[in-house]
């Protein structure tokens, strides 16, 4: 089921399967008591049993989150000594017996550092209620706390935040440094050297070509003795500032531009009691001619079609059988031809047919009816709506 899911891209719920199976493993281990069993020489063969299936199933767990989690799938098979497995070949009790694993490591680095601060956080605040620890704090939980006071900020400063897109052009660690990283990119009008604390995570190299997003309008400063500043300060100062006049340019032309749009629909029911309004809206937002959708087999919507383009003579329109109604012309798809042909003879404004295709996705209707009304209109403009 899950590789069903991974196939169809259903991301989220397949990883939902894969955390309950987690779950359950997780419970069996708690159900079993291993550690409890090691302490007994009797129960050597149920600790055995235990451990061996409790580690078969993370290999299936690290098999099944492999597409999205590729780094945290290949630590668990080096801990289990395991080499990468196909998904066509996946079953259970596969994992080789009297197999000694690697020497473990953290899977996922936050989780244990968020336990022990846990540990101190209940520490510190019996403290705080009488134990003897009252005089003598935590001093990083202190600055813990001073940090989460003053790290909360209002949306109005969250919307000052500048965040672009960058390419990684250069990369290079800082010497002397286990978290910085020193990264040239460029932001398509400049380029700019900035300093970043991922060291522990990515490899100089691998940055290399990366796109990453950056915070564009943070202040120049110094970061473990490396300036960051901006090449060219005062060139870019001017591109920007010519940039800006350009902009504004743009923006007085674009109030005065003509616009088409090319598929609408307010020929619906929705738009019947406040037709006027949205074509007073759309034309004064320079909307200058509009193709009306009409569906062929609604015949509301063909009568609402006559009042828009007497309200708006600009308007055209496109005729047609959507793919999720072709299954109203089942018994006879040729009547969906003859329906189109008459909506088109007593609209002369008619342009274009659609909207018309194949949906292969939700199979409203049936694929033959769908397929026959399709094919027949080849040669014509199309409006076309196409799923896979």
């Amino acid at each position: 089921m899950t590789r069903s899911l991974f196939g169809a891209f259903e991301l989220s719920v397949a990883l939902q399967q894969v955390w309950k199976l987690v779950g359950e493993v997780n419970q069996y281990i708690v159900k079993r008591e291993p550690w409890k069993l090691a302490k007994t020489p009797d129960d050597r063969a149920l600790l055995e049993s235990t451990l061996y299936h409790s580690a078969d199933a993370i290999r299936v767990v690290a098999a099944l989150v492999d597409p999205v989690m590729p780094e945290a799938a290949e630590r668990i098979r080096r801990m289990l000594g395991l080499k990468q497995e196909q998904w066509a070949n996946l079953r259970q009790v596969r994992l080789p017996q009297a197999r000694g694993s690697a020497r473990s490591s953290r899977c996922f680095r936050g989780l244990k550092r968020l336990s022990r601060s846990s540990d101190r956080w209940t520490r510190n605040r019996s403290a705080a209620q009488g134990s003897p620890w009252r005089r003598v704090p935590h001093r990083r939980l202190a600055r813990a706390r001073r940090r989460l006071k003053t790290t909360a900020f209002s949306i109005d400063e969250f919307m000052k935040v500048e965040l672009r897109v960058a390419k990684v052009l250069e990369a290079e660690a800082v010497p002397k440094s286990k978290k910085l990283m020193k990264l040239k990119v460029d932001v398509g009008n400049e380029q700019r050297t900035i300093v970043a604390g991922i060291a522990e995570a990515y490899q100089a190299e691998q940055l290399v070509g990366r796109t990453i997003a950056i915070v564009f309008n943070l202040k120049t400063g110094k970061a473990d003795g490396h300036r960051i500043q901006r090449d060219g300060a005062r060139r870019q100062r001017w591109r920007r500032q010519a940039g800006a006049r350009r902009l504004r340019s743009g923006r007085a032309a674009w109030r005065t531009r003509p616009v088409i749009d090319s598929h609408c629909h307010i020929a619906g029911a929705e738009f019947v009691e406040d037709l006027e309004a949205v074509i007073e809206r759309a034309q004064q937002a320079h909307l200058t001619h509009a193709l009306v959708i009409l569906a062929a087999d609604d015949e509301p919507e063909i009568e609402q079609g006559a009042s828009v383009s007497a309200r708006w003579p600009a308007v055209r329109f496109s005729i047609g059988v959507h793919p999720h109604a072709a299954g109203k012309f089942a018994s006879n798809p040729a009547d969906a031809i003859s329906r189109v042909d008459e909506v088109i003879t007593a609209q002369p404004l008619t342009r274009a047919l659609g909207e018309i295709g194949l949906d292969y996705h939700y199979d409203f209707a049936p694929r033959e009816c769908s397929s026959r009304c399709f094919a027949s209109r080849f040669g014509w403009r199309k409006g076309a709506a196409c799923r896979s």
